[in-house]
């Protein structure tokens, strides 16, 4: 275990069946501000992770997004981004809230810290993380009508926007890379494009509590999380025991990394729950030997 932990809720740690095959687990000191995990983004080269997500409140609207950049070797928190925000809607500037998706592009014209939120897509400068709220900002786009951000994606030229249910299956939306980077293009839509929007070039399904997707071996991998049960579901459909409270995931090497939210302090409620770390390194081939232990 790596990091400060928590002083709220218990000392001990919550068993399930995948947490033998933890190689690291981390804490952040944020945790006891109310920051609530969301998405990942890991970095091997670099050293760092960034864990995305949110500060909680008991509404919506006061829910900014928050980012952690944490140094793997010692779980100290590096930078941490307490909020950002555009002109995006008036003069007045728009935050953004929530922050269920992240994915770092580290090179080409659409080099950054990728960020989904519900309504709003942003590009970040991870240089930049730890300043000013509108230090960090890069490019933002609105969606339209009918697109719903929970989690996110980058494949190759295209960035897949999919959404949550929690009784049926979800979408993702494919939006090419090179249409969003276009001058003046301020806007995803599913309606009629125009110059400053753009429509995506294809859609698919996503599972039933969707809560994070990553590109690992054979395709698209899927974290879902739910009433309790937590799945790893591959390309193929094949579903593998996984961290209580998974949300983003990102396979880096031999390792699998997950964030989960079970260890967040408004999740805690007391001292009768269990911890889990915000972050855990997992080896991905004992994972994938196992079998879900819980039905969704």
């Amino acid at each position: 275990m790596l990091g400060q932990a928590p002083a709220y809720g218990p000392g001990r740690l919550r068993h399930y069946p995948v947490d033998a095959f933890a190689c690291a687990a981390y804490w952040l000191a944020q945790s006891d501000d109310l920051f609530v995990p969301q998405s990942l983004a890991v970095d091997e080269s670099a050293g760092v992770a960034y864990v995305g997500g949110y500060r909680w409140a008991r509404t919506y609207g006061p829910r900014p997004c928050q980012i952690a950049v944490v140094d793997l070797a010692t779980g100290a928190v590096r930078a941490f981004q307490s909020k950002f925000w555009a002109s995006i809607y008036h003069t007045a500037p728009t935050y953004c809230r929530h922050g269920g998706g992240m994915q770092l592009v580290s090179s080409g014209d659409g080099a950054g810290l990728w960020v989904q939120e519900t309504q709003r897509l942003w590009v970040l400068d991870p240089s930049a993380l730890g300043g000013t709220p509108a230090a960090p900002v890069k490019r933002w786009w609105r969606m339209g009508a009918g697109l719903r951000g929970s989690a996110m994606v980058v494949q190759g030229d295209r960035v897949g926007v999919a959404s949550f249910s929690p009784r049926y299956r979800g979408r993702i939306y494919w939006f090419a890379m090179s249409d969003l980077l276009r001058s003046g293009v301020t806007d995803l839509t599913l309606g009629r494009a125009s110059a400053s929007a753009v429509r995506p070039v294809a859609s698919g399904r996503v599972p039933r509590l969707l809560q994070g997707i990553a590109v690992g071996p054979g395709g698209l991998w899927y974290s879902t999380s739910g009433g309790g049960c937590a799945q790893l579901i591959g390309p193929d459909g094949h579903r593998y025991d996984f961290v209580p409270g998974s949300e983003g995931l990102q396979f880096a090497g031999d390792s699998l990394y997950v964030t989960s939210e079970s260890g967040a302090r408004p999740y805690i409620r007391g001292t009768s729950k269990k911890n889990v770390p915000v972050l855990v390194r997992l080896l991905t081939a004992k994972v994938l030997a196992t079998s879900p232990s819980c039905r969704q």
